[in-house]
Order: structure tokens, then sequence, then C-alpha cells
């Protein structure tokens, strides 16, 4: 599937931004996507699926499950997840538990929480106008998941890396149809050149001097899927983070490289109540003009 090296930052003049809001507004009036989507035309409308969560309209609370296995018996932390948008903080999410009758906020970390998935909302960020020039895109083909045929699209940062803004490297299966996310795949930056160099002392088959008798590599990576539907909107239903430690020794005796020890957790996500949502004919308006959620 790497065989198409069609990469873009897309940036968009007026009269082809023009042509790409006909073509989209099209298909999805006809509740369709576009024949053979142009990764353009994808774009725009991850862009404007991604202003459906940046809006000032939606509210909503769910609960969290936390489950992290590392050594011995599982670990299991229950949250109340809330989830707001405010124009001048932008993403606003907080967790509770409940201690005694009472509400109070929580903080996973603290609460010893070693694997866990901040925001599994965030992945919408990636393709919204303002980061679309951060990254590199390329479709990767097709895929069916739950009886949906996706469209996979690579999304790789441009350095320099950003936290919280361009430092993710993923691929994101993506419903043509409504141009919402359904999966996504990703490791962070450092992760992703962690995985570099251990495929390069893998292939090359020496290790630098001063290594001893071997070298050990920790790449975590996590996945989303969007799982809970609501107008026309995909939520998530369930996040994993794997944590694996890999170790490349200089005279290999098995498997090489050799996984030393691997830790991983789920987040599900439950029992939405949603305070404000968009209702369906909001959203597939939004989707389908030029117009913008309320800020």
């Amino acid at each position: 599937m790497r065989e198409q090296q069609v990469w873009s930052g897309f940036r968009r003049g007026r009269i082809g931004f023009a042509v790409l809001v006909l073509v989209v507004c099209t298909a999805l009036a006809a509740g369709e996507p576009p024949a053979r989507a142009s990764l353009q035309q994808i774009l725009l409308g991850l862009d404007r699926a991604s202003d459906l969560y940046l809006d000032t309209a939606l509210r909503f609370a769910c609960t969290e499950k936390v489950v992290e296995w590392d050594l011995g018996s599982p670990k299991v932390h229950k949250f109340e997840y809330l989830f707001v948008y405010d124009n001048s903080r932008g993403f606003q999410d907080y967790r509770m538990v409940v201690s005694k009758g009472q509400r109070q906020p929580a903080n996973p970390v603290g609460l010893g929480v070693r694997l866990f998935l901040e925001r599994p909302y965030m992945w919408v960020l990636v393709f919204n106008r303002t980061r679309q020039d951060k990254y590199h895109y390329q479709i990767l083909g097709t895929e069916n998941i739950g009886g949906i045929q996706t469209v996979q699209v690579r999304f790789e940062p441009i350095a320099p890396y950003k936290e919280s803004v361009n430092d993710w490297f993923g691929t994101a299966w993506i419903d043509p149809s409504r141009y919402q996310i359904v999966r996504v795949e990703a490791m962070k930056t450092e992760d992703f050149e962690e995985q570099k160099r251990l495929e390069e002392d893998e292939k090359d088959k020496t290790l630098p001097p001063g290594e001893g008798l071997g070298r050990s590599y920790r790449i975590q990576r996590v996945s989303t899927d969007f799982t809970v539907l609501k107008n026309g909107m995909r939520f998530p239903g369930k996040a994993k983070v794997v944590s694996t430690l890999y170790y490349l020794p200089k005279r290999p005796k098995g498997p090489n490289p050799e996984v030393i020890s691997e830790g991983h957790s789920t987040q599900t996500y439950s029992k939405y109540r949603f305070y404000g949502v968009r209702t369906f004919e909001e959203v597939q308006r939004i989707l389908s003009s030029a117009q913008r959620p309320a800020r």
C-alpha cells in the first residue's frame, strides 16, 4: 500500500477550494462518498468534521474504565469523564472519581496509572485546517471495518515537532460518507524515531561501539476506536496503549530483536450523556455547506 507516494500539505487556493466545496457538498447531499475521493477532498471533509468537535454546543460526560496490565494482576480505575469546548481555552476535559459520596477531580497519573491516552478525542485535530500545513498526508488504501468501507489516511508530522500540535505519526481509518474517524493507530515522534533506530540496527546487524552486549528500545503504540454514534458524529468507545521493551543483542541466539517485557492498558467509554450536541440535521448541514459551528 505504500507504493502510493502522494504526499500533501494541502494549502487551499480560492478557486481550488471552491471546486472542492462543490464536489464534497454534492456527495454529502446525496449521502454517499465522492467517487474515488481525492486526498484533497477527504482533507476538506475531515476539516469540516473536526469543527463539529471544536464546537461550543458540544458538551457530554461518560464513564471511563482504565484497565492496566503490567507485572502481576490488572489494575482497574473508573472515572467520570466530562468534555466541553471553550473558545478561550480550547479542549477542556475533566476526570472525576466518587469518594465518600462526593465527586472529586482526579489525575490518573497521581493515582498510579502509568499507561493511558489522556485525550482520545484529540485525533480530530490532526485533520483540522489549522494543522494541515504541519502534516504530510497519504492515502494508503481501503479497508472494511465493521461493515464500513473506510479509507486509510497516513499522517506524518513535519519537523520541527511541537508538543500537542504535530507530534504523532499514524494512520486513520475514515468513513468517507460522513468524514468521521473510525479508527486510529499511532505513536509519538520519539517512539517513531526509536522504532526507526531499532529497524536500522537490526538491518545493519551491528551496534555502535560502547553498547556492551546489546541495546534496548522502549516503544509505545496507541490505538483508538470510534464506535459510539450520536447524531451522525462518532465518539471513542475504546483506546489501547501498548508499551514494549525490545532488546537487540550483539550475538543473537533466538528471535531478533527479543521482547523483554510488555505492558498495556485499555480505556473503554460507556454511558454517554450528551448535555449539548448538534442535531443530525445540523451535523449534515455543516458537513455539506460552508457553514461553521458557532464558536
